[in-house]
């Protein structure tokens, strides 16, 4: 019986580091959830959205490829997988928000489209977009060639621009404090716990 007891306290004690461990990183990532920026009618951008298990921030600018992307090259240029599943994810946040339009954009044949660049050629690009048909947003291939223009361009469009998200300090400060609570606990156990055997 003796020895059951610290067997029962040590499987306690991890139980309980456990659920605190678990739910430091739910506060954690829950504080990252995914946020509109700028109005329904005129989406300039959208936070922490969740792609292929990172966080990003999505900027919607109604300009031409040239002039976006002349100093930095887009985030999935390479990876026209990764641009697919960026759109896919883009369209449900675009959803779920319930986002009719972006920043600047002009209706074409009633589309809008938030493009995502994967590829490049002297003529045009490929990639994907999230387009909004009217009632809803929905995310697919996309090859967009320049029509009567010079250089790279898509007009109509706003360039969905893909940064990595930064973590939150308040988040981060509350998984440290969190681990530190866990720590505190731990020590005062093995006090409790030695304490009768020094006597």
């Amino acid at each position: 019986m003796l020895i059951s007891q610290p067997l029962h306290a040590t499987r306690l004690f991890r139980f309980a580091l456990a659920v605190i461990f678990i739910l430091s990183l739910s506060v954690t990532f829950a504080a990252r959830a995914a946020t509109l920026v700028g109005t329904t009618s005129e989406a300039s951008g959208i936070n922490g959205l969740l792609v292929d298990g990172a966080l990003y921030d999505v900027t919607f600018v109604h300009d031409s490829y040239e002039d976006v992307y002349s100093a930095t090259a887009p985030f999935f240029l390479g990876n026209s997988n990764g641009a697919l599943d960026a759109a896919i994810a883009l369209a449900n946040a675009l959803n779920s928000f319930g986002v009719t339009g972006l920043t600047g954009a002009v209706i074409a044949n009633n589309d809008l489209v938030a493009v995502i660049p994967a590829s490049v050629s002297g003529t045009g690009y490929t990639g994907s977009a999230a387009g909004f048909t009217g009632s809803n947003w929905g995310g697919t291939g996309l090859t967009a060639t320049c029509m009567g223009c010079t250089g790279v361009n898509f007009d109509n469009a706003d360039q969905a621009i893909f940064a990595l998200a930064t973590p939150i300090p308040a988040a981060l400060a509350l998984f440290t404090s969190g681990l530190g609570v866990l720590g505190l606990i731990g020590c005062r156990w093995k006090i409790k716990r030695i304490a009768p055997l020094a006597a």
